[in-house]
């Protein structure tokens, strides 16, 4: 045994001697001889192992004693005063180097161990259950318990502690202030904080203040049927995952998701808008509100955010727009500022704002009223689902009325449709989604016959064998069955299903109103006031109606009944049924008409809202006895055509033809007048005549080709006229005149210049001599009467000349100089005076 090992007596051995005080453990003192100390003791009264030091266990080295030895083999000696004694709860296995103690170990400093503790009861490390003391190794036991421990393997059923720093610790209950560790596994579990790499907890976790979720990079185990929370270190979000491989399912679902999903922007609370009417101002009361950016882009998943914004009472806010327009809409933006506006808010804008109501101000410049009319942020799915409620059920498609046979049976297709819980029973999947494989034709006509009555609705089933066939005969009377009369005018009957029907009969309600033809009736449809029972407003699809005669036989018979399908939204494509919409036809934004009794549709004939156009592919013909006028009232053009192709832009012509004089405009803008194939600006084929005049503030041509121009008055032209031919006349000829009394540059429509001199000299500049068309006459003349003192000077433009001078002066009195142009550098001088 290595000194101060433990010591123990064999069966060999002889001898009674015991050293030390009583109750000591006796071991080798160095010299093979037994020795004892007080501070390693074996109390026999309570089974207590009492060590003051430390307890190092590592591998046994015996001695031999040749004392005789007390108790039984393995028994640890000790000195019950003077001799040695021994007890069976105190004993030493050789065989595998363990100590035994039955009882209490106790350390009044540190134990030390390079292999195990056992224990199959309670060991208290300390004078008593409440002592501090720190721990290293590894503690195998039923009940762990201390104020701060530091072991790399703690197992027991239940472990406590103020502070435990850990490898792996395994117990079915925890509980203390604060674990750090790799692995914390156990059923129950209450710790202030707890930090590990993994927590396993098998039943209930209670967490008094917060769980933190440190971002983390890894791969989940999707071999392992479990559910995941956790940060992901690439976004620092909170995600859930669940993997059952059994069933391949794996989901996952990101924090954000959710928010952006079940909010969008709107209002919270608050935002109440108020006003004193007859003022300029207005209040908002104070709230909050979010709004949602949802960050989607086509290469990346959506990242939703959701902004909180908030604002005090807002009080006497002035109107901004008070003296210039009639509403003010108003909403709060995202910095929690008033943001006013002239027109409503658009379905973008109500992404980016937090809508709350109008201002009203229609008597003037004054309030007279605030609407309330906020866009909230919450309950979007159940808004969703009331809005849909309002529709009442739908029919998606098929379920088209059939006659049955040359009778007043009715039969339906199958079809599809949308009820809200119809579906349930078959498949809670899709429980408002009815199939028309779950829906199928009817082909045996059952029809039960209902009216409303005050509050009340009265179905007749005939004993639930329903009918084989609808009753023309009556109609709803204000609450009374009233017999048709006379038996030839018609009456209204709207058809109703039940998807997924029990019964399986169509309710045919019966009509409000009589009327003398089949396309009165048609009429009738959308100005019937019809009410529709509460059994099948929320339940049934609507079929669609039947206008038949009080007489009628044969629902095959065009002169006794007309059958009109419903379309989508609870209405019929002519309108009314069923108090719901109208079914559009043709393609978007064409314009409606009556298609035999029903609305319709062409793509030639569409009117676009975005852009106020009107587009006819066709012909549009005016016809009547009466004077046909398009009244215009706009600071834009009264009538503007474009041509987008290649022929003409507009042409009027006499209905035969073709005609002999139309009046045509191209695509260049030449205008044609008795031809429809114009080759210049305006190409007339006949004569030009004016009663009084024609006259106009510019007129250039390049060519005036006519054989006749005649006029009973004045032929005025404000700049060239070019003329191939002689001007005759029997009145007077009046050209362009102007006079200066300063420096100034003669306009290409010049004819006479006359040149006041009378103060002082004045130069007059000519243009390029290319503006001025060659043969055009201008004539200059000094009317001040004083050019021989103040001289006047007319001066070409750059290195141009004037009978291949750089100039001519005007230097005598009254003096005058007549010049034409060549057209291309030069004027020559015509005559001088």
């Amino acid at each position: 045994m290595s000194r101060f090992g433990w010591a123990y007596v064999n069966s060999l051995a002889t001898g009674s001697v015991a050293n030390g005080p009583t109750n000591s453990i006796q071991f080798n003192s160095g010299s093979q001889i037994l020795s004892g100390s007080e501070n390693l003791t074996f109390d026999p009264s309570t089974n207590t192992l009492i060590v003051t030091g430390t307890i190092s266990a590592s591998v046994y080295q015996g001695i031999t004693i040749t004392a005789t030895p007390a108790g039984s083999d393995k028994q640890i000696q000790y000195n019950s005063g003077s001799t040695l004694a021994a007890s069976s709860n105190l004993t030493f296995d050789y065989d595998t180097n363990t100590l035994y103690v039955t009882g209490t170990l106790r350390a009044d400093n540190l134990i030390v161990s390079s292999s195990q503790i056992l224990k199959s009861g309670s060991t208290i490390f300390g004078d008593d259950i409440s002592d501090t003391h720190q721990f290293t190794g590894s503690i195998l036991g039923g009940i762990v318990s201390g104020t701060i421990a530091r072991f790399i393997v703690v197992t027991g059923s239940t472990i406590t502690g103020s502070t435990g720093l850990f490898g792996v610790v395994t117990s079915s209950a925890f509980s203390g202030g604060t674990f750090v560790g790799t692995t914390i596994s156990g059923t129950t579990a209450e710790f202030s904080t707890i930090s590990a790499s993994n927590s396993l907890v098998s039943n209930t976790t209670t967490i008094g203040n917060y769980a933190k979720f440190q971002p983390v990079n890894f791969d989940l185990p999707s071999d392992t049927s479990a559910s995941y929370i956790y940060t992901s270190g690439s976004t620092n979000d909170l995600y859930f995952t669940q993997f059952n491989p059994s069933d391949g399912i794996e989901n996952t679902t990101r924090l954000r998701w959710i928010e952006g999903g079940s909010l969008g922007t709107g209002l919270l609370y608050g935002g109440i808008l108020t006003t004193v009417n007859g003022t300029t101002s207005f209040n908002i009361s104070e709230g909050n509100g979010i709004i949602i950016n949802f960050n989607a882009t086509t290469s990346s998943s959506p990242y939703p955010t959701a902004k909180l914004v908030s604002w005090s009472n807002f009080t006497s806010q002035s109107l901004t727009y008070s003296g210039s327009n009639q509403i003010t809409y108003v909403a709060i933006d995202t910095s929690g500022n008033v943001e006013q506006r002239v027109a409503p808010f658009s379905t973008l804008d109500r992404k980016n704002y937090i809508v709350l109501g109008r201002i009203l101000h229609q008597t003037g410049a004054v309030t007279n009223g605030t609407i309330n009319a906020p866009v909230t942020a919450y309950a979007s799915i159940p808004d969703f689902r009331d809005f849909f409620r309002s529709f009442g059920p739908l029919k998606v498609s098929g379920h088209t009325l059939r006659t049955s046979g040359s009778t007043l049976g009715i039969l339906k297709d199958a079809g599809s449709s949308y009820a809200e819980g119809r579906n349930y029973a078959i498949n809670p999947n899709i429980a408002n989604f009815i199939s028309e494989t779950d829906d199928p034709a009817l082909t045996d006509s059952k029809i039960f016959r209902e009216y409303v009555s005050g509050s009340d609705y009265i179905i007749d089933t005939n004993g639930n064998a329903g009918f084989a066939v609808l009753d023309p005969t009556q109609y709803n009377n204000n609450g009374t069955l009233t017999s048709v009369s006379p038996a030839s005018k018609f009456t209204i009957q709207r058809l109703y299903w039940f998807p997924n029907s029990v019964n399986r009969a169509i309710f045919a309600y019966y009509g409000t109103d009589v009327y003398a033809s089949i396309d009165d009736a048609v009429v009738g449809l959308g100005t019937e006031e019809f009410v529709e029972g509460g059994n099948t407003s929320n339940a049934a699809i609507y079929l669609g109606a039947v206008i038949l005669a009080g007489n009628a036989t044969d629902l095959t018979d065009p002169a006794e009944a007309k059958i009109i399908s419903a379309g989508l939204f609870r209405g019929i494509p002519a309108g009314g049924g069923g108090g719901g919409s109208t079914s559009p036809g043709g393609v978007s934004n064409s314009i409606q008409y009556n298609d035999g009794g029903g609305f319709n549709g062409s793509a030639n004939l569409t009117f676009d809202s975005s852009t106020n156009q009107f587009s006819l592919t066709g012909s549009l013909i005016v016809s009547g006895t009466a004077e046909n006028v398009v009244y215009v009232s706009s600071s834009s053009p009264a009538f503007k055509i474009s041509q987008q192709g290649t022929g003409l832009s507009f042409i009027v012509e006499d209905q035969t033809g073709p005609d002999a004089s139309p009046f045509a405009i191209d695509t260049n803008g030449n205008v044609g007048v008795g031809t429809a194939i114009p080759s210049d600006k305006l190409h007339v084929v006949g004569s030009i005549k004016g009663t009084t005049s024609i006259s106009g503030t510019i007129g250039l041509y390049n060519v005036l080709s006519a054989s006749i121009v005649t006029a009973s008055s004045n032929i005025q032209v404000a700049s060239n006229a070019v003329i191939g031919g002689n001007i005759l006349g029997s009145g007077g000829f009046k050209a362009g005149y102007a006079t200066y009394s300063s420096d100034f540059t003669a306009s290409v429509g010049s004819y006479f210049v006359g040149i006041d001199s009378t103060s002082t000299a004045i130069t007059a500049s000519l243009n390029s001599v290319a503006t001025y068309p060659a043969g055009q006459t201008l004539i200059f003349k000094d009317i001040g009467g004083n050019a021989g003192t103040n001289n006047i000077l007319i001066k070409p433009s750059g290195s141009q000349t004037i009978d291949n001078a750089s100039g001519f002066i005007i230097a005598t009195n009254s003096g005058s100089v007549t010049l034409i142009s060549n057209g291309t550098n030069q004027f020559y001088i015509a005559g001088i005076f």
